[in-house]
């Protein structure tokens, strides 16, 4: 019915937020976990397992629909997956700086505060999706 897709509409637009994000790492980088095996076919590829910790950087410019990762418990070994292949954890940000917003959608903030960060929830280079109070974009 009508309804019942709006509310999966809904659901699957407005997800829960924790609020336990990790700290973000040094240089950009981020936890996440790998939800399948991928075999690399390429060298810039790096082969990973199913529920493996790996780090992600959120710096690295990588094909679309890829990202560049390293593992966790071994961060010298690098490469590329696919983004459909990492579930991301959220993580905390302390703005360094204002951020008044340019548009619709945009979440203003100070310098100082504390933001829950989602990554990979946009696929626009360089905006993350970003929770402040009752507040997000």
């Amino acid at each position: 019915t009508v309804e019942k897709f709006r509310a999966l509409a809904f659901i699957a637009s407005n997800p829960e937020w924790s609020e336990n994000g990790a700290p973000l790492m040094r240089n950009g980088w981020y936890c996440a976990q790998m939800i399948a095996d991928f075999d690399s076919a390429d060298p810039a590829e790096l082969s990973c397992s199913a529920r493996e910790e790996i780090y992600v950087s959120g710096d690295a410019v990588a094909p679309f629909g890829w990202q560049m990762v390293a593992r966790a418990s071994d961060p010298s070994k690098t490469g590329l997956v696919p983004s459909s292949y990492v579930l991301s954890e959220d993580f905390f940000v302390d703005a360094n700086c204002d951020f008044d917003g340019q548009g619709v959608g945009d979440l203003p903030f100070r310098t100082g505060d504390r933001l829950l960060v989602r990554p990979g929830a946009l696929v626009a280079q360089g905006w993350w999706l970003a929770k402040l109070g009752s507040r997000r974009g």
